[in-house]
């Protein structure tokens, strides 16, 4: 059995007040049901994970955060928003291997947190997939507010992905989206990208975004004028 290295996907980010309990653990275990993995928010808020192997511990409870240039830790006051779960069962052939073709198994956790306190309103989501064999989890943190302008960025790796993404970090009032996404065809020409200027939102609205294998989305969000 072995840990895969955690894959980091490093996007950058957005708060709300109040420390508060514990959080119940969010959990996936693996196909075979022997490998297990946790997700936890201590009472101060602060994001720790752990690992198991046939219920034997392999890997203690253990914070997670990101240390980002010129701003405060990321994971130390978190809370959970939503999660959900799900499994994925597919083969693929590779060019050379002694397992070919090869059997991608896994279930997986998703994870959208919220920063507690603080003036940065910065949002995380964490992935995490449990195989037979091993774990890997990623970040997926989006947008950075500078003065009254807002960054919002994904990436992703070779899979393709739909994110849905909230804009409840955004103050009152109205705002305009310049929006920069993968076009339909990025999958054959990655260099394909669509491009929606001045698109109207406010913090009710989500932006939903298609992301082609090793593609990303950004967003600059300004108050109207």
């Amino acid at each position: 059995m072995s840990i895969r290295h955690p894959q980091l996907i490093v996007l950058l980010a957005v708060v709300l007040p109040a420390l508060g309990r514990a959080q119940q653990p969010l959990e996936v275990r693996s196909p075979n049901g022997q490998l297990h993995y946790s997700l936890a928010v201590g009472e101060k808020g602060q994001l720790t994970y752990a690992v198991s192997f046939r219920d034997l511990e392999v890997i203690r409870p253990s914070a997670l955060g990101l240390e980002l240039e010129n701003q405060p830790l990321l994971g130390e006051s978190m809370r959970v928003v939503s999660s959900s779960h799900g499994q994925e069962d597919e083969t693929y052939e590779v060019p050379a291997g002694k397992s070919n073709p090869v059997r991608n198994h896994y279930n997986w956790l998703k994870v959208d947190l919220e920063e507690l306190g603080g003036f940065l309103r910065r949002r995380l989501t964490i992935e995490a997939r449990a195989y037979d064999d091993g774990v890997a989890f990623r970040y997926v943190t989006i947008a950075r507010r500078r003065g009254k302008a807002w960054f919002v960025g994904s990436m992703t790796d070779w899979t393709g992905r739909d994110l849905e993404i909230p804009l409840s970090f955004l103050g009152d009032g109205d705002y305009l989206a310049d929006i920069y996404a993968d076009a339909p065809e990025a999958a054959a020409d990655p260099k394909r990208v669509t491009i929606e200027r001045d698109k109207a939102v406010n913090s009710s609205a989500s932006l939903k975004a298609r992301l082609a294998p090793g593609g990303g989305y950004a967003v600059h969000i300004r108050p109207r004028p």
